[in-house]
């Protein structure tokens, strides 16, 4: 919980005087994988600056995303590929984006269904 003198935004936006938590891992969802900008997509502005805040503040970026979320660009790719270590999925991308992925030195682990 957040002392009352703070909040949520405040941390989201990095105006916290308390020094700011870290994290092991971050596991995070996002609405598409653009590989053309090489940036995950996010369906709302606002969840931006609070996931980079988490990621910025994390060992390991484990992003879960199932295959529909491959090659899906969107109007806001504001957060690299390249920071994310690891990729979940329900299925192996196309060879192509594993291509990319795997230049990148990000790691993909297709779930067993």
């Amino acid at each position: 919980m957040l002392p009352p003198s703070h909040s949520r935004t405040d941390w989201a936006h990095g105006r916290r005087r308390h020094p700011r938590p870290s994290f092991q891992k971050d596991d995070l969802a996002t609405a598409g994988i653009d590989f053309k900008n090489r940036a995950l997509t996010m369906s709302a502005l606002e969840e931006v600056p609070i996931k980079r805040a988490a990621m910025a503040q994390s060992e390991r970026v484990i992003l879960v995303a199932d295959h529909s979320k491959f090659g899906k660009p969107s109007l806001i790719s504001m957060i690299p590929l390249s920071d994310v270590h690891t990729i979940v999925t329900d299925s192996a991308p196309p060879e192509e984006w594993l291509n990319a992925l795997q230049a990148l030195s990000i790691e993909v682990l297709v779930a067993d269904a």
